[in-house]
């Protein structure tokens, strides 16, 4: 079978997000917003069929798949089409965040053909959504406090707002001043801030939620989310906030929640790259789970 790829963009939406109702997947990677906004970066690119869909990355200058999305029954055929792929242009077969359930199929299929592994800078975070709502209990005490000295020093002055596209000018704004204060800017930095500006100025055409908190007229921490494992998973794709005010983080994670998604159960807030300061930061929310992704590669290849 030849697999004809495409480059992923905003108008790639409509043929790509009927596959991912196909089964339940939690893993971050699997939503329409999380590629778009990685896309440039990632190279992301894309091929399907009546049955599957099949996504490739440039990660670290090395050409990787994704698990295919598709029905279990459809694995099999899925799997041998994007390894024939990889073998038709010479290329090392290597696919990242494959998740449980698609590792099993490989062990069960193909025994010890593949070598499986894990690596933990990209398991994602999963969190039980009303106790980020709420805050409630010991664990969340320092959480608790930190918000409670933004209310009682700002009471009266902020408020939560829905983001627009007509908001990207004082979104760009924020993350230009966002970006000032940190002590290293990379590439990929400035790639995400460029593609959440595109995102805001696209949003009407995307699936997505967006909101600030604005601070005497300023805004002064955003976030942007979306509804994933058909509706079951809110994920967190951004949040940026101005560290020098106390409780900023706290309450644009609290307010974003309880505005945008009152009723889920379950908020994945993606992995932390190895990245020292964000794990420590998602470990202090208190995961319920960090979730396990497996990388498959051949073990076989001869170039």
């Amino acid at each position: 079978m030849k697999l004809e790829f495409n480059e992923l963009t905003l108008e790639s939406r409509h043929e790509i997000e009927p596959f991912f109702k196909l089964r339940d997947i939690i893993s971050c990677e699997y939503n329409f917003n999380v590629m778009y906004l990685w896309a440039k970066h990632n190279q992301t690119k894309y091929a399907f069929t009546d049955n599957f869909l099949i996504l490739t990355e440039v990660i670290e200058d090395k050409l990787i798949t994704l698990m295919p999305i598709c029905k279990e029954e459809h694995f099999k055929e899925a799997f041998e089409a994007i390894y024939e792929y990889f073998q038709d242009i010479n290329t090392e077969f290597r696919m990242y965040v494959a998740d449980k359930t698609f590792k099993e199929f490989i062990i069960k299929e193909y025994g010890d053909r593949f070598e499986i592994s894990t690596y933990r800078d990209y398991f994602d975070y999963l969190y039980d959504a009303d106790k980020l709502r709420t805050l409630s209990g010991k664990k969340f005490n320092k959480k608790r406090n930190h918000l409670n000295a933004f209310i009682k020093e700002f009471e009266g002055r902020f408020i939560y707002k829905k983001l627009n596209k007509e908001d990207k000018e004082a979104v760009c704004k924020f993350l230009r001043e966002w970006k000032y204060n940190k002590e290293a800017v990379t590439e990929a930095l400035d790639e995400e801030l460029q593609s959440i500006c595109k995102i805001i100025c696209n949003i009407d055409d995307l699936d997505i939620k967006a909101g600030a908190i604005v601070l005497d007229d300023k805004i002064q921490a955003i976030s942007i989310g979306s509804l994933t494992n058909n509706g079951k998973v809110a994920v967190i794709h951004v949040e940026k906030a101005n560290e020098n005010i106390r409780g900023m983080y706290q309450v644009i994670n609290q307010q974003f929640l309880l505005n945008e998604f009152p009723n889920v159960e379950i908020v994945n807030r993606e992995e932390d790259l190895g990245i020292e300061g964000l794990r420590k930061s998602k470990l202090s929310y208190n995961p319920i789970e960090i979730l396990e992704k497996y990388s498959i590669i051949d073990r076989n290849f001869n170039q």
